[in-house]
């Protein structure tokens, strides 16, 4: 990228898909998710936020590796990152696409509004995992036996403690959640779900 095109970068409003950090903090990590969970995004780090002053970013001991790393392992997701020099101080670009699957941090999912981030809703992330390429890009018929009723409630119980689908009762059983997300019709699976992949959906290992 020349200087030019930074400087245009630079001159840019925040937004749905871009926005500036002067440091790395959880507000980035937030930002991240909220960018894979909508249409995807880019974080300028080592930019003053105000007024988009060149602020810079300490790059010594390995300092982008650790936070590609980092990135990959908080949120699930691969970012590309890359790294530009501008008025003698080097700033980042962490790039994220839109994921396949809610991108959750510390067990909070969030989304892009404009140039806010904030949390998704309840019936925001219901409507996400219902909607989600993973669980309808698998064909089937699959019937409930096959599906891994353990994954399932850990899942659950995981989504249920930190506020998510509170409205789905983990006590149910299996085949009247699936039905209530609006995952399973006629007797089976919508699209189909085998044991290890509903492992993989749910992001439980």
């Amino acid at each position: 990228m020349r200087v030019d095109d930074l400087y245009s970068l630079l001159a840019r409003f925040e937004g749905r898909q871009i926005d500036f950090k002067e440091d790395v903090s959880a507000s980035l990590y937030r930002l991240l998710s909220a960018f894979a969970n909508t249409a995807g995004g880019a974080a300028v780090i080592g930019i003053r936020d105000h007024d988009h002053a060149v602020i810079g970013l300490d790059l010594r001991n390995n300092a982008v590796k650790k936070l590609a790393d980092s990135i990959t392992t908080r949120l699930g997701v691969h970012p590309v990152i890359d790294i530009h020099e501008i008025e003698g101080k080097s700033i980042v670009i962490v790039t994220v696409e839109r994921s396949r699957v809610p991108v959750a941090f510390d067990g909070r999912y969030y989304t892009r509004v404009g140039d806010t981030t904030r949390e998704m809703l309840p019936d925001e992330l219901r409507e996400y995992f219902q909607q989600s390429i993973e669980w309808d890009g698998v064909t089937g018929p699959y019937s409930f036996d096959e599906i891994d009723e353990e994954t399932v409630r850990r899942f659950l119980a995981r989504a249920n403690a930190t506020g998510r689908l509170t409205s789905v009762d983990p006590a149910e059983s299996v085949e009247t959640v699936l039905s209530r997300l609006g995952l399973a019709r006629d007797g089976g699976i919508s699209n189909g779900a085998s044991p290890s992949s509903a492992r993989t959906r749910s992001g439980i290992s």
